[in-house]
């Protein structure tokens, strides 16, 4: 009978399975390495907290928060007599696991009972929960941003940017900025993940003048501003009827950041230009896509007919979306219902109306009642 390694033997076992479990965790093979640990135990080594650890730390990759709370379970249940009582970095992967699965109260209550178990959350553990409340959670994720002040636990940028996308999430652009002000105030630099959750944060808010500032602020910084924060500064502008400010923005970070622009950025700009029927730059920004090779898509052609000047610039952009093969919007219908009645075609803006009917795909009714109402006059 073959006996139990011991030893050298079992340590060595012990270290080339964790690099294993590590290395595989690393590429989120988390299957790999959960079989890598029960071909450890069928060896006979029994695996130490650095292999759980190890795990755990694989499971978290993977998204795995089942599987890590099952494991953390067994390992407090093994308890101090077996050598598996569960670490901060036990506590810190399985945290870490339940936050990447979107399970935003599993972290609480392990946060809770760390202290009971003698195990002292640090700034990861936290970081880690405040990611797990950064969806729909913002109440939390700021009690636990005062709590580590509390508990004289330095934050660091992962909690300040989860706490900010928390705040944007909610709407709630006073309290990111406030949040944001503290980075600074604690010595640490704002990466562009913060300015582009603040900035997101003011987009919602409608707080353009603030969006505009922080942008102007992370172009000055040095930090290269990605294209989700370049087209949510120019969405900010739009949504506060400011077609200037977002022009302003769009050329000063073509020329400072040497930013390419997307349909995103387009649209939100001719979305702008709608707002305040200023035609001749939307359309004109369309020959700016073409000359740019971005494709317009269904939003840029129901954009630009929301403000024609005229009836058959409408169906022009209708026909050419379609030879693009777009499908037509809600809004695409809408804007050409009401130009074709404003200008009395009623027979075409029926047509239009019953194709609406015609095509389902969950267009909204409230548009089918809209083109009755306009022909009916």
């Amino acid at each position: 009978m073959v006996g139990r390694p011991h030893g050298p033997d079992a340590r060595a076992a012990s270290k080339h399975a964790t690099t294993l479990i590590k290395s595989f965790g690393q590429r989120s093979w988390w299957r790999r390495s959960l079989l890598e640990f029960e071909a450890l135990r069928a060896h006979l080594v029994s695996p130490d907290v650095v292999v759980h650890n190890a795990l755990l730390g694989a499971l978290a990759r993977g998204s795995r928060w089942p599987l890590a709370v099952g494991l953390l379970r067994t390992m407090g249940a093994s308890g101090p007599r077996h050598g598996l009582s569960p670490n901060v970095v036990s506590y810190n992967s399985t945290i870490n696991a339940c936050a990447r699965g979107s399970n935003w109260r599993l972290p609480l209550l392990l946060l809770d009972e760390m202290p009971a178990n003698q195990v002292l959350p640090n700034v990861i553990t936290y970081s880690s929960s405040i990611t797990a409340c950064e969806t729909r959670h913002w109440a939390q994720a700021l009690a636990l941003l005062h709590e580590m002040r509390r508990l004289q636990l330095r934050p660091d940028t992962i909690a300040y940017n989860a706490v900010i996308s928390a705040c944007a999430k909610g709407q709630l652009w006073a309290a990111a900025l406030e949040v944001f002000s503290r980075i600074r105030a604690d010595g640490l630099s704002p990466t562009e993940i913060s300015y582009a959750s603040c900035i997101s944060a003011c987009e919602k808010g409608q707080r353009w003048e603030k969006a505009v500032d922080l942008f102007a602020t992370l172009l000055e910084s040095g930090v290269q501003p990605s294209i989700v924060v370049f087209n949510a500064t120019i969405s900010a502008c739009e949504k506060g009827h400011r077609w200037r400010a977002a022009f302003l923005v769009f050329a000063d970070a073509r020329v400072r950041a040497d930013l390419r622009p997307d349909a995103t950025t387009f649209n939100a700009l001719i979305s702008a230009c709608a707002a305040e029927e200023q035609w001749p730059r939307a359309l004109g920004l369309l020959a700016e896509m073409r000359a740019e090779e971005v494709k317009p898509d269904i939003i840029t052609y129901s954009a630009l007919m929301s403000i024609c000047s005229g009836w058959e610039e409408v169906v022009r952009l209708l026909a050419d979306s379609r030879l693009r093969s777009l499908r037509p919007t809600a809004l695409t219908y809408s804007s050409l219902i009401g130009c074709l009645s404003k200008a009395w075609l009623w027979a075409q803006a029926l047509d239009a109306l019953r194709e609406l009917g015609d095509s389902g795909g969950g267009l909204k009714s409230g548009v089918v009642a809209y083109g009755a109402g306009l022909c009916a006059r």
